[in-house]
């Protein structure tokens, strides 16, 4: 039986819409020659994200559109890279997704937009595919690559912050959360 690392979750009422993965949010990258949209839910279902939004941000600055719109699920195989952004691990490729859906259904992939590349299937499931097995975790999205190395930059000082998100926290501002001039929990 395969293993899923996430999971991939839909509106509650039809099962055709993307809400978002279990513990991020989702984000469509369609590249079309150097034209790049970051394509985002915009269910009422999903939990803002601070990261999610960073991510889309650096999108922008580097040219690139953003959409927010309803996201049906067969739309996946229209996407070049799929990612999932949160909190924990910032940015995270997707390698592919699978739903236990016969093909022959008519909530299938399948039987909505037909054949495509990143589609397959066996009698019982779908699976759309980003990146292969064989593909080494490095070689995975160079939209995410991209995304998430001037993410880590940013946060670490190494380019310039045009968008204001660091600051250096001195001992005055710890005075003023709490009255004391305490470090460090001394």
């Amino acid at each position: 039986m395969p293993r899923y690392g996430i999971t991939l979750h839909l509106d509650s009422a039809t099962h055709s819409e993307i809400d978002e993965f279990t513990t991020s949010g989702f984000i469509g990258a369609r590249v079309d020659g150097d034209d790049v949209t970051l394509v985002v839910p915009d269910s009422p279902n999903v939990i803002q994200s601070v990261t999610a939004e960073s991510i889309l941000g650096i999108g922008q600055s580097f040219g690139w559109k953003v959409e927010r719109k309803s996201i049906k699920y067969s739309e996946l195989p229209t996407f070049s890279e799929v990612m999932a952004a949160g909190t924990a691990a910032a940015l995270v490729p997707i390698r592919s997704i699978t739903r236990r859906e016969s093909p022959t259904s008519p909530k299938s992939i399948t039987s909505t937009i037909g054949k495509h590349d990143r589609l397959s299937s066996d009698n019982d499931s779908e699976k759309v595919t980003y990146a292969p097995d064989s593909q080494s975790e490095e070689d995975i999205g160079p939209i995410c690559t991209r995304l998430l190395t001037q993410l880590r930059a940013i946060q670490l000082g190494k380019v310039q912050d045009e968008f204001n998100w660091c600051f250096r926290v001195t001992r005055e501002d710890g005075t003023k959360v709490d009255g004391s001039n305490a470090t460090n929990g001394n």
